[in-house]
């Protein structure tokens, strides 16, 4: 941990999202997008991405329903219930879906990729929305393999999927935007 300008800073590693058979690279992991960590009201850590990763978008966004995004993006959506869909084709698609309700952010990777050397299925953050909070319901970014979500209660879930080359396309909640990311 590194302190900053902005507080305590984190990186996180993020493993290969395969098998190690799969793992044809020669390496396996990332490091994630830097974040700036506290302690929530009940003692556990709670990130958000370094206020500086805003310098990675691109032109002004656009509402993210039906946008078609390159390999790395940002989908904001600002606060409510819905569900982001992002489709790689007709049969691959990552599903990132918010409760309010019952406090939770789900992401299902169940058909993020063809591979069969994936790993696959449901990750949920309980708690994940904090309705006094200045930041968005959920943050969701994507850097080719890497999917990294945040809530506006400090919640993280971070991901590798394996999706065929873009263009992708999004499916969001009206209040959802997107901005493409700079490499």
């Amino acid at each position: 941990m590194r302190d900053s300008r902005f507080g305590p800073l984190l990186f996180g590693w993020l493993t290969e999202g395969r098998d190690q058979s799969g793992w044809t690279d020669g390496w396996a992991g990332v490091i994630s997008l830097p974040r700036v960590v506290w302690l929530g009201e009940d003692i556990s850590l709670r990130s958000a991405p370094i206020p500086t990763v805003d310098t990675l978008r691109t032109g002004s966004g656009s509402a993210a329903d039906g946008v078609s995004t390159g390999p790395r993006c940002e989908i904001v959506v600002p606060e409510g219930t819905g569900r982001v869909v992002v489709h790689f084709d007709d049969h691959e698609r990552l599903e990132v879906e918010l409760d309010a309700a019952a406090g939770t952010l789900t992401i299902n990777r169940s058909e993020a990729g063809l591979d069969p050397q994936a790993h696959d299925g449901l990750m949920q953050a309980t708690h994940a929305f904090d309705q006094a909070s200045s930041r968005p319901a959920a943050r969701i970014f994507i850097d080719g393999s890497v999917v990294e979500v945040f809530t506006s209660a400090g919640r993280a879930l971070s991901t590798r999927i394996y999706p065929p080359p873009p263009p992708w396309r999004i499916e969001a909640p009206p209040n959802a935007h997107h901005w493409p990311l700079a490499p």
